[in-house]
Formats: C-alpha cells, sequence, structure tokens
C-alpha cells in the first residue's frame, strides 16, 4: 500500500481554493474564511491565487532533473528478491537486479538500500 503524501492537496480542491482566492474580493470572504473551508494555509492559498491566474487547470508542472531509473517493475523485482532471500546483502542484490538491464537502467546499491528501508525490510552489508 502506498503512503499518502499529507501535504498533496488534490486538484478539484485546488481549482476551488484558487476560484474562492480570486473572488475573494467580490464574494467578501477572508482568507481566513476559506481557510477554514478548504483546510490550505494562508501562505499556500496565496500562492495557488497566484497560480489560478497563471493557469486556470491548476496542473501540476513537470519536474525538472533526471527522470527516476527505479521504475516499479525494479522495486517488485527488488521485493521478490529480498523476500525470497532475506540474508542477502545488498551488493549481491544489486548484481542480481542489475543484471541483463541497459547500462543507463542500471541502479546502485545505495538505491537499493534506500528503497529497502522505505518498504521496511532490512537491506544487509556484507560482513
Amino acid at each position: 500500500m502506498e503512503e499518502e503524501r499529507s501535504h498533496y492537496i488534490p486538484l478539484p480542491l485546488r481549482i476551488l481554493a484558487g476560484t474562492l482566492m480570486r473572488e475573494r474580493n467580490e464574494s467578501g470572504k477572508t482568507v481566513n474564511q476559506i481557510f477554514e473551508q478548504t483546510g490550505i494555509s494562508n501562505s499556500h492559498l496565496y500562492l495557488l491565487e497566484e497560480k489560478s491566474y497563471l493557469d486556470s487547470e491548476m496542473k501540476d508542472l513537470p519536474r525538472s532533473g533526471a527522470p527516476q531509473k527505479f521504475t516499479e517493475h525494479t522495486e517488485r523485482r527488488l521485493l521478490r528478491a529480498m523476500k525470497k532471500d532475506p540474508f542477502q546483502t545488498c551488493t549481491e542484490i544489486t548484481r542480481d537486479l542489475n543484471e541483463g538491464m541497459d547500462e543507463e537502467e542500471k541502479v546502485s546499491v545505495r538505491t537499493v538500500r534506500h528503497h529497502a528501508n522505505l518498504k521496511g525490510l532490512t537491506a544487509h552489508r556484507p560482513w
């Protein structure tokens, strides 16, 4: 089960908040009243108002930087390998995961350890 991010605001709520902020002068609502209605902090409401003027659809912008190399498929393979042999080291798991992969798809030992810890599994270091 994937954890829900508490700081993520669903799109319909973002659109509602942006619209309420834009129209607050005509409606007579204060920022605090909009906060009580939506549960979004005052500072974030001002940001949403600004964004609503630029983009009325309020869609998420594409993120900068390189895309993640660790795909869902690789994560399933990692979990399967760790459950199959829980005493395997991260180095051994990484070697098995990277076997037969293209150079740009290969993952590091650090990435394997990080994703294992996120899933609550212990990734062992070599003795």
